[in-house]
């Protein structure tokens, strides 16, 4: 939280401010240029109750929705949608807040946006290179049976079965539905979990959020009836290896299958949204700047 807020004024030039600042331009610009159909669209944040005010670079607390406010995003102040009280793992009640935390959940509340046929979660790393306008309307007009688009990531550690990965958090498309969102709380709510065997004891743990949304949406969705997995290449390229060595020192693919396409490859002409983050590096983050070689 490095914004500076003084005097009624929000200062931008700040990472907060900026990263803000950057994903919506970026996707208003990325629609704009789109040839086809247009759609209206409309900039949500969600922002918990607990992370209004952070402090500033001057020891000042700052408010983060006066920062999003003022750069036109629609701010809804919605807490995490689980209580603790509520969940019957005891691993979930005992460890989340020392982990991902509870809060982490507030996301799930984009379901609950439903005065649209859709909602696109995305972060500040996501960098949208193209409109993937096509796909929303498909998702709209063709799917009826289906709640959500996903692009799975890479496993964090090897070796990997496929399981210890999980959604990506860049960019998540949804129909929003109360009642959908109602069944996948009340679901997390019940569900068994353990650090060992994973959500229901499908083996679906082992990477960063895997006890929050990351973890939950992967597991709800695993089985692919109610949702489509879509191409990582194209929809959340990380350029990063797909590959990574066992512990026998042997080349296996990071998604658990045989083989595994090297999203480096992908023209970039073929990628709709790219992540900022990892190989490039999270846009406010630029420790790599002076290591470039001079050619590159």
């Amino acid at each position: 939280c490095p914004e500076e807020r003084v005097d009624g004024h929000v200062y931008p030039g700040h990472a907060y401010y900026d990263a803000a600042a950057i994903l919506k331009y970026n996707i208003e610009q990325a629609h704009d240029n789109y040839a086809g159909t247009f759609m209206s669209y409309t900039f949500y944040a969600i922002v918990h109750p607990d992370a209004i005010y952070c402090m500033g670079p001057d020891g000042n607390d700052f408010d983060r929705v006066a920062v999003l406010e003022d750069l036109g995003y629609w701010v809804l102040v919605w807490g995490g949608a689980i209580h603790p009280d509520d969940v019957s793992s005891n691993y979930i009640y005992q460890n989340i807040e020392s982990d991902i935390t509870l809060n982490d959940l507030a996301s799930l509340n984009a379901y609950r946006i439903d005065k649209h046929d859709l909602v696109v979660m995305v972060d500040f790393t996501t960098l949208m290179l193209k409109a993937p306008i096509d796909i929303y309307q498909d998702f709209i007009n063709n799917q009826p049976t289906k709640e959500a688009m996903y692009v799975m990531s890479y496993a964090e550690s090897m070796p990997t079965d496929g399981y210890n990965r999980g959604i990506h958090s860049d960019f998540f498309v949804l129909k929003p539905s109360n009642d959908t969102f109602h069944t996948i709380k009340e679901a997390y709510e019940a569900a068994a979990y353990d650090v060992a065997s994973g959500w229901g004891g499908t083996g679906i743990t082992g990477f960063v959020g895997d006890m929050g949304t990351r973890g939950f949406l992967t597991y709800y969705y695993r089985d692919q009836s109610n949702a489509i997995a879509l191409d990582n290449c194209v929809y959340s390229n990380t350029n990063d290896d797909p590959h990574a060595m066992d512990g026998s020192g042997v080349s296996k693919c990071r998604d658990g299958e045989t083989t595994c396409e090297d999203c480096r490859d992908k023209s970039l002409s073929d990628v709709y949204v790219a992540q900022m983050k990892d190989v490039c590096g999270n846009p406010w983050d630029c420790w790599y700047d002076e290591n470039w070689l001079a050619d590159s």
